[in-house]
């Protein structure tokens, strides 16, 4: 019987001990579990961080391809109309050269009239200024000064002219400084 009892009955300073390691193998538990949290915590937080900052870089690239998106469209946009004015133009130019007005038909002569007259002459130069279909006029000045006795002319051989409105030969109205080019088509 006392064997049995030694067996089935650790004395105190043995149940102790057990109840220690018991005691010890459970805090030990305790701490690996703690660590093991505190790593899956750490873990998770690093891969939160990783993944955060991975959204925000995605983001970014996302915002930049929306924007080169948004610039192409534009781009393709004026393109079209670009195209479309370009047939427009392409178009008319066809439509003028049939109609003749082709850069080597046509030839400049410059204008230039300084002189004193009277306002019969100079109605009938300003009239052959109107242009036709086959000519043109591009003015670039006409100045008039009344102060006729102030005028020196270049030369002083010319005959003067009589004018139809006037009864004395050398009566002027008007000095006209007439400048600008005939645009002439060749026929």
């Amino acid at each position: 019987m006392g064997n049995n009892t030694d067996n089935n009955h650790n004395g105190p300073l043995e149940n102790a001990v057990l109840t220690i390691r018991m005691a010890g193998i459970a805090i030990f538990r305790s701490h690996i579990t703690t660590l093991i949290l505190a790593f899956f915590f750490l873990l998770s937080a690093c891969l939160f961080f990783t993944a955060g900052r991975d959204y925000s870089a995605d983001y970014k690239k996302l915002q930049a391809l929306k924007d080169k998106l948004h610039f192409i469209t534009i781009q393709q946009k004026e393109l079209r109309q670009k195209k479309r004015l370009m047939s427009r133009v392409e178009s008319f130019v066809k439509r003028t050269t049939s109609w003749g007005l082709v850069k080597d038909r046509w030839t400049f002569y410059d204008v230039e009239i300084e002189e004193p007259m009277t306002f019969n002459k100079l109605e009938k130069i300003l009239n052959q200024t109107l242009g036709t279909s086959s000519y043109f006029y591009k003015p670039t000045a006409l100045h008039l000064n009344t102060n006729v006795q102030a005028y020196k002319k270049p030369d002083q051989n010319q005959q003067p002219e009589r004018s139809a409105d006037s009864t004395s030969v050398g009566e002027q109205d008007v000095i006209v400084k007439l400048k600008g080019a005939f645009l002439v088509q060749h026929r």
